[in-house]
């Protein structure tokens, strides 16, 4: 039930049909005639909800669950998040990361922070840590990981690409270090958001950290409108101009910590 309202969707449109379900003749399936069954949300096989069949693995949809690394290894009792939904506490963060851990179909993002709480280094690995088998597993998988140093202050340009559209290493490095629209005050995540250009593109702005960041639709249009202007003068440090000449400055989020 807590992975599917993570996901934003009803619980029951989660899980594929059991095997013996019908489709009534307006095309709807037939509800669930088990009793066993009934009001278990990820169990139509009658289990405990793990993995496998009618399971955590059957589930679709997105849950972007962010957790310090000491809270998962059992070091520390810090909370974490899951967009959309907030602050929660360690123990159902842990319970929620074995869960996902599990799952053949689920997508790792590691992001290392500075003392600030600020992203510094992100990584994207091809495989999570699996189930914790054997003591120190989950700390081995993070010391195998490689990680990208985001830039700061004054930018390399290691990662620039002559394309518009930034590949998904580049995508994930600014949605790690930004993680809401960098519009002063929305909090919409970074990702539902526009990777925009600061200078465009068509300027000659370059596909790069030092001129990326997430705008949602709404205030990319903001920033094309008359009047309104927008620089990132330091990697991820946008200052935004009003059309009244005022100036707002906005910096990355900071994670917990």
């Amino acid at each position: 039930m807590f992975v599917a309202l993570l996901a934003g969707r009803d619980p029951e449109t989660l899980l594929p049909p059991s095997p013996g379900q019908h489709d009534q003749a307006d095309g709807r399936p037939e509800p669930d005639r088990n009793p066993a069954g009934a009001g278990a949300p990820g169990n139509r096989q009658g289990g405990s909800g793990g993995p496998g069949p009618g399971g955590l693995a059957a589930l679709t949809g997105t849950v972007h669950l962010v957790m310090p690394a000491a809270a998962w290894l059992g070091l520390t009792d810090a909370p974490g998040e899951a967009a959309g939904l907030g602050p929660l506490d360690a123990w159902t963060c842990r319970d929620l990361a074995a869960r996902l851990a599990a799952g053949p179909a689920t997508r790792w993002h590691v992001t290392l922070t500075g003392p600030d709480g600020r992203a510094t280094a992100h990584a994207t690995p091809r495989a999570g840590p699996g189930p914790p088998a054997q003591p120190g597993g989950c700390r081995n998988w993070l010391a195998g990981l490689r990680f990208d140093r985001l830039e700061h202050r004054t930018c390399s340009h290691l990662r620039q690409t002559p394309r518009y559209h930034p590949p998904d290493r580049l995508q994930n490095l600014i949605r790690a270090r930004q993680r809401t629209c960098s519009f002063p005050g929305c909090r919409r995540p970074a990702t539902r958001c526009d990777l925009d250009h600061t200078l465009p593109y068509n300027q000659g702005g370059p596909t790069c950290e030092c001129n990326l960041s997430p705008l949602c639709r709404r205030h990319h249009r903001t920033k094309q409108a008359a009047g309104w202007n927008l620089t990132q003068p330091q990697p991820g440090i946008l200052i935004w101009a009003t059309p009244h000449s005022r100036t707002y400055t906005v910096t990355p989020d900071p994670y917990l910590v």
